[in-house]
């Protein structure tokens, strides 16, 4: 049993990138795509805040892999690869004027 998630990048809202996660009743997997971040790989059971990650421990390593592939070939089967692009909407979040 798992739980797939993705949130693709917006043009309202740049900091935020596009993310990619797998989720099993114990790990969680993250993967962030196109920017330097560390992608995350945690221990639910052991960690539920997940304040430890665990995505460069050599002892998950063969972990991360199969949740990562596993990731992908569901994202592929069921056409999640593919980035939707959608109009602006107003304002980019930095540039939106605050009420004084």
């Amino acid at each position: 049993k798992h739980l797939l998630y993705e949130y693709h990048w917006e043009w309202n809202f740049p900091a935020t990138p596009t993310t990619l996660a797998i989720r099993t009743d114990r790990y969680k997997y993250i993967y962030y795509h196109g920017i330097w971040d560390k992608n995350g790989l945690y221990d639910l059971q052991t960690d539920p805040h997940e304040r430890h990650n665990l995505i460069r421990v050599p002892a998950f390593a063969e972990l991360a892999d199969k949740l990562k592939n596993q990731l992908f070939t569901e994202l592929g089967e069921m056409g999640g690869l593919t980035m939707p692009i959608r109009p602006p909407k107003d304002f980019q979040f930095y540039d939106r004027k605050l009420r004084r």
